[in-house]
Order: structure tokens, then C-alpha cells, then sequence
């Protein structure tokens, strides 16, 4: 038997008052600081910016998408394309990456 493990890809959707810099100053050294967290890696410059880390061994790929609204509700339709209004070219990547997968 062969056992396969991937990653898990996930999108942290934020509101426009929330910038890329929270994202890497203020909840990657909570991520540091959360027992079962390692192999913490922020990725400033990726296509789209990104934390990768294992969580009690599984691997995380963490994303972060800012839209243009004063807040995010649970579970945003993400597939209404009205989403896509006021983003920038890194949150409609990471936007549409879930869309598409």
C-alpha cells in the first residue's frame, strides 16, 4: 500500500482594511508561537504571497486574499464574480485559485 499526502492549500479572506503586511507581521508570529506549528516559511515574493508551514505533521499552504469590502461574512460566495471588484492582481490570483480547483 501506498500512502500519498498532499498539502493543504487555503485562503485567508480579509477585508481592504487589512493589508498583505498583517498577514506576515502580526499572524505569522502567532503561527510561530502555536505549539504543533513548524517549518514556518513566509513567501512575500511568491506569485501569490504565502505562508507554508506543517501543522501535527500535515503540510499547510496558506494564502491570503484582500477584498474590496468593510467586512468578510462566513463563507463569502467566492464563485460570484462581483468578488473580484477593487482587488489587485495577487487577490484575484489567490481568489481564483480556489475557483479552479
Amino acid at each position: 500500500m501506498c500512502l500519498v499526502l498532499a498539502d493543504i492549500d487555503t485562503l485567508c479572506v480579509v477585508p481592504k482594511h487589512i493589508t498583505k503586511d498583517h498577514f506576515f507581521e502580526k499572524l505569522f508570529p502567532k503561527l510561530k508561537e502555536t505549539p504543533g506549528v513548524i517549518d514556518l516559511v513566509p513567501v512575500k515574493d511568491a506569485f501569490v504571497p504565502i505562508i507554508t508551514f506543517k501543522f501535527d505533521d500535515v503540510e499547510i499552504d496558506l494564502l491570503i486574499a484582500k477584498i474590496h469590502q468593510k467586512n468578510v461574512y462566513e463563507n463569502p460566495d467566492l464563485n460570484d464574480n462581483n468578488i473580484f471588484r477593487g482587488c489587485d492582481s495577487d487577490d484575484v490570483k489567490s481568489l481564483n485559485g480556489s475557483r479552479v480547483t
